[in-house]
């Protein structure tokens, strides 16, 4: 990948583009190696993507699935027997990034590599093929656990948003909502690292300096407190800017 000065944000083309190497490949090649010039790997998804997204929903269910496995297509080759792939990780390794490093056989991290997962902070479900590799990678049980640490807070910040907004989103005011809204955002990362301190799951490094955080005696698990604090700061930064916005001067 070669837009470091977007630090390797990912577009539709450059999943086509990966799609026609993949297909292109001659027959003697044995090694494919993944890597991003400057001091990312992939930043993720270019966010003009999200721009695209009303006009290609609006075509049906069908068609939108077609071109995902479209995009998918840039992503799965890299796991062709025929040879072996490597990710050379560099810097971030954020969403669309992290789920190319999965699809490659083998991972080369430097020292300052920080591998994201970012989709189900916004509510989306990573889809490019990277979830059920990961799952191969770390294991049901614990694949289930890491992802709970993303969704259960996830789902008490939706829940909490829901009922600010008067129990009901339609189509135009989701689309017109902030990329990034701060609040919920806050909201979810501390319901995610309320669950991690308490079932802390993911690389054995990372379990073992959470697991030293605390005497190791909590018997609670993660799930409801993670869900509780998520749901209640959302509620509470929610109903804290109506004040302000409603406050006179």
């Amino acid at each position: 990948m070669a837009r470091p000065f977007k630090r390797n944000a990912q577009t539709p083309e450059t999943w086509v583009r990966l799609s026609s190497i993949g297909a292109e490949l001659p027959a003697d090649v044995r090694v494919v190696v993944v890597a991003g010039e400057g001091p990312s790997f992939s930043a993720g998804l270019d966010r003009s993507m999200f721009g695209t997204l009303p006009a290609q929903l609006a075509e049906g269910d069908d068609a939108f699935l077609d071109l995902i496995a479209s995009y998918q297509a840039g992503f799965t080759w890299l796991r062709d027997p025929r040879f072996v792939s490597i990710a050379a990780v560099q810097g971030h390794a954020v969403g669309a990034g992290f789920q190319l490093a999965l699809a490659c056989d083998l991972r080369v991290a430097a020292e300052d590599a920080q591998f994201t997962m970012a989709e189900p902070s916004l509510g989306l479900v990573p889809d490019l093929g990277g979830t059920q590799v990961l799952v191969d990678l770390v294991g049901y049980s614990s694949f289930l656990y890491l992802l709970g640490s993303f969704f259960v807070p996830l789902f008490g910040v939706l829940l909490a948003d829901w009922l600010l907004a008067g129990r009901r989103y339609d189509r135009s005011s989701f689309f017109a909502a902030p990329r990034v809204r701060v609040g919920p955002l806050v909201a979810w990362l501390a319901g995610f690292s309320l669950y991690q301190w308490l079932e802390p799951v993911g690389p054995g490094w990372w379990t073992s300096l959470v697991e030293h955080t605390h005497a190791g005696s909590i018997a609670i698990g993660g799930s409801l407190p993670s869900f509780a604090l998520a749901f209640l700061l959302t509620g509470s930064i929610g109903l804290l800017g109506r004040k302000l916005v409603l406050a006179p001067g």
